[in-house]
Formats: C-alpha cells, structure tokens, sequence
C-alpha cells in the first residue's frame, strides 16, 4: 500500500500562503540539512487514493487569490499555485 503526502501552496503579492488553511497567509521558506528546503509551517494531507488527492486539489483551487489580480492586470496574473505530492510505500 501507498500513502501520499500533499500540500498546495500559492505564491500571490510576494507572499506564500497555505491553500489548504487559509488561516496561514504568510508561510516562510526554510532550508535544513535533514529536510532541504521546505515551507515552514504549511498543511500537510495524507491521501490514499485518487478521489482523496483531486479533493485536495480542488480545496487548494477554491482558496486561490484571483479576484484583485484580474483587475490590476487583466492580461496576467502573477499568482503562482504549487502542489507537492510526495509518495511512501509501506
């Protein structure tokens, strides 16, 4: 059996924010010997199937920051979103 380990993060006005808590609005990025480099702080989601990983994707979409971008640049829109998805086998 596989687990996978996700998170989804957006990148939007110089700011990393955590699409699965909109609570944490300004994440930092970190570097470790043991872990690399990583977002401190951010939501992390085991997931065990296909169903359970497009809900993940879908929660980060809907939380997505896109309503002043269109409106200050209509032709781009300089927001970012990142999904990580790291599998384990057990």
């Amino acid at each position: 059996m596989c687990d996978r380990l996700c998170l989804q993060v957006e990148i939007y006005m110089e700011k990393i924010r955590d699409l699965l808590d909109g609570k944490k609005d300004n994440l930092q990025v970190k570097e470790d010997k043991l872990q690399g480099i990583f977002v401190a702080g951010v939501t992390e989601k085991y997931v065990q199937s296909e169903k359970e990983m497009l809900q993940i994707l879908q929660t980060g979409v809907a939380n997505r920051a896109v309503g002043q971008t269109c409106i200050l640049y209509p032709t781009f829109a300089p927001t970012f979103s990142i999904l990580q998805s790291l599998l384990f086998s057990t």
